[in-house]
Order: C-alpha cells, then structure tokens, then sequence
C-alpha cells in the first residue's frame, strides 16, 4: 500500500496517470535532466577551451593541462548526448583521422624495428598533439563559436606582442626574473635580444606568431566593414606581432611569412596581391637601411659561410644519409637525434651538431622512410587542400555569417602555410608548443569543411572524426 509521500511524489511528476501519459512524462523528465547536465559540461568545455586558447599565446604547461581538460569534458558531453532523448550533436567522419592513424603506427613501427631498446613511450609520446585532433573537431562542434577562439588568441598575441618587443630591446625578462631565455644576437652592432615572449625559445615564438598574425591578416582582407577603430585596431594588431616576429631574427619565419601573407591576398584579390608583394620588398628593403642588425640577418638567408646555414646543411645531409640506409620505415621516430653523433664520424663531417634534422621534411625522411615521408605529406597537405576548398565555396556568399567563416578558414590557410613553409629549414612539428597550434587549426578546417560539405562523401554511415 502506498504511503502519503509516495503518492505526492508519484502526482509531482505525473507518474500517477494512465500509462502512456506516465511514459510520455517519464521521457519528458529524462530529457530535461539530460538537457541540463549537458548545459553545465558544455559551459564547463567553453571554459576550458577558451583558457587554452590563451595558453596557446604563452604557455606549454597550461596548454597541455587545458587541452586534455577540454578533452575530457568533450568525452562527458558526447557520452551524455549520445545517451540522451535528443542528441544536439550529429557525429561525423572526415577521413583524416585515417591517415593521423596511419602516421603514428608507421612511427611506431620504425622505433620497434629499429631501436627495440629505445624509450618507446618518449618516442611516440611526442606525437601525442595529434591525437587532440580527434577531440577537437567535436570540441569545437559543442563550443560552435570559433570566432571567439579567435579573438581570444589574437587579443592575447597583441599584448603578448607589447611585451615581446620591450624584451627585444631591454633584454629583461620578467616573467622568468632572469634572462636565461633571451639571447643576445651576436650579429650587427646593435646589443638586442631575441625575442621569446612567455616561452623559451625564440624560434618557438616566432612560428605561434606566425601562425597567429595571420588572424589578424585574414581579417584585414575578408572584412568588409567601414567602421575606422576596427580598421585601426586590426592594422594596430598586425604590426605590433609582425614586429615582435621580425625582432625573433627567425628567418625561416620571415621566408614563410612572406610567401603566406601574399597567397591569403591572392586568394582573395589579385588586385591587392601585387600591392602586398610591393609592400612586402618596400619593407625588407627600408628595414635593411635603417637596421644594420635586420640587414645582417636577412643577407645571411642566402650566405653560403653563415655558421646556422653550414649546421643545417650537414644535420640535413646525415638525416638523409639515415634515410638511405632505412629507406622504407626509417630509423625510428626521434632516434635520428642519438644517431646524428655517430653519422658525422662515419661521413667525417666536422663541427655537426646533434638532435633534431632542423626540417620536417627531413625529419620524417630520416625517422620514417618513404612510408613516413608519403604519409606525413598526405597529413598536412590534407586539410589545406580542405581549407582551400571550403574558402572557394564560400567566397561569393552574402552575410555576416559567410563573411566570418572567411575569416576563419583564410586564417586556418594561413597558419598551414607558416607551418608547412617554416617546416623547410626547422622541425616545427619536434615543437610540441607550435605543434598544438597547428592541430587546433587542422580542426578548425574540418571543422569548417563539415559545415560546409567539403569533406569525402557525406552520405557515409555516421561515426566517429576519423
């Protein structure tokens, strides 16, 4: 027999009606519960996603904490979803997860090969950033605002960029309250610093940057609008990270640079391509006269005796010797590093320096033979052929929503080419600080293509981002 509380419980949700009406009920509270505990995750993701994205102006440590949180709370709200009366999120597959795959275990079969006794779990731990690919693209399904994420990063690059260039000519370094990370260039006549920002490397600052400018360049040529504080504001926020990235002395990300900015014009104006490449050589060429120090540097990009260039050439020509001999899966991913030691006694080159082959091309080369190298190519090439073919989609399209998604796949185009372009002379992909950028923008471009209906055929059975 029932007690007077549990009839007032069973009448507050209705379960004292007729069967169908109790279901109907029942289905009703569930999903209300469902909806609500969705809504807490998913404002706890927008959270944590937004804090990556300024960790990805300043810091590794946060990046790693706030990526995997965000991994996390992706997993939760997917799990809730899937579970729920009404799924909000329709699961997609894109085809790259495929060959991120297939990367990793011809990675892994190179170390298992080839160096048995090898720190597997360091090896292949460095490739972990990939894997963020995976979560990410759903990650930013649930954020949905990824013109927020931007404006977050480049607000954070702007000030970050202030900072910067205090530290190019001070050479003080307050976060750290030491100078071990700023360099003085032994270059020029000037006694200046190469700039590092929040982290610690120079070279690692100038391709985040690099990538984040790019942000700031997209909008500059996607935005329609007349309101002149914006105008000034963008203009403001690209010369204050373009010269934070010329006070780096990157060269490999001067180079990149000057050919992403002009192809993100050319794709969108050749009008205002030729202008750009104008501009570009009017800027090299007023900086060379009135910085002895720039000048130095850039003359240096094609000096046959500069010592960088000499240590390139022979890190490159032992990486690729490793590849000649493991033509197929290569030495091992990462083992190229021990290995350079012993390559410079066998092809007696002197003054080598050890670790990493300074290029991506020649990294995967070394560390994954051909296998390693087609399937590296395939992996960035992928979502920049992606991106292109979403932007070509939605150039003519009319609104604010169009003219936004412009933005954003003409900037993921343009930190691509930084990435893959810096690639040429610096393992970009051995920086875990600036590989974590790259992944989020390969997201950001499937992200876009899904929306947009670019991606391998679209009629495919429902699954997960692969």
């Amino acid at each position: 027999m029932k007690t007077d509380s549990s009839l007032d419980a069973a009448r507050e949700y209705g379960l004292d009606k007729p069967i169908p009406e109790t279901s109907k009920r029942l289905r009703l509270l569930i999903s209300t519960e469902f909806g609500s505990l969705k809504s807490v995750v998913k404002n706890l993701l927008i959270f944590f996603f937004s804090l990556y994205a300024v960790a990805l102006t300043c810091s590794m440590a946060a990046m790693e904490l706030l990526s995997w949180t965000t991994v996390l709370f992706t997993i939760i709200y997917l799990v809730i979803d899937l579970r729920s009366p009404t799924p909000a999120l329709k699961m997609s597959k894109t085809g790259y997860g495929y060959f991120i795959s297939g990367f990793i275990l011809i990675a892994s079969l190179g170390v298992f090969i080839n160096a048995p006794s090898a720190n597997w779990v360091k090896d292949l731990g460095a490739l972990r950033d990939f894997l963020l690919f995976f979560f990410f693209f759903y990650s930013l399904k649930i954020f949905g605002d990824v013109k927020r994420l931007l404006f977050i990063i480049l607000i954070c690059g702007s000030i970050i960029s202030i900072y910067g260039i205090w530290q190019h000519y001070t050479g003080i370094d307050i976060w750290r309250h030491d100078h071990r990370a700023l360099m003085q260039v032994n270059w020029g006549s000037a006694a200046v610093y190469s700039t590092v920002g929040f982290f610690n490397h120079h070279l690692t600052y100038a391709y985040s940057y690099g990538m984040i400018i790019c942000i700031a360049w997209a909008m500059i040529l996607a935005q329609k609008s007349k309101a002149l504080p914006r105008k000034i504001a963008l203009g403001l926020s690209f010369c204050l990270i373009a010269a934070s990235i010329i006070c780096t002395y990157g060269r490999g990300a001067w180079i990149a640079l000057a050919i992403a900015l002009p192809v993100m014009t050319l794709i969108t104006s050749r009008k205002k391509f030729f202008f750009i490449v104008v501009a570009l050589v009017i800027t090299a060429l007023g900086l060379s006269k009135i910085n002895p120090t720039f000048q130095e540097r850039l003359k240096s990009v094609v000096s046959s005796d500069y010592g960088s260039n000499e240590v390139r050439k022979k890190l490159w020509d032992v990486n690729f010797q490793m590849f000649k001999d493991h033509p197929v899966i290569g030495v091992g991913y990462l083992e190229n590093e021990p290995l350079s030691t012993l390559y410079y006694q066998k092809m007696n080159i002197l003054g080598g320096m050890a670790g990493h082959a300074h290029s991506n091309y020649f990294e995967f080369l070394s560390t994954g033979g051909a296998l390693g190298f087609i399937s590296y190519m395939i992996l960035i090439l992928l979502p920049l052929f992606t991106s292109l073919k979403v932007f070509f989609r939605i150039k003519d399209l009319q609104g604010d929503e169009a003219m936004w998604d412009r933005v954003i796949i003409l900037s993921a185009i343009g930190a691509q080419l930084v990435f893959n372009l810096g690639g040429l002379t610096q393992c970009t992909v051995c920086d875990s600080k600036v590989l974590h950028q790259f992944v989020l923008w390969l997201a950001i471009s499937y992200f876009m293509g899904d929306k947009y209906k670019v991606l391998i055929p679209n009629n495919h059975p429902a699954g997960v981002a692969k």
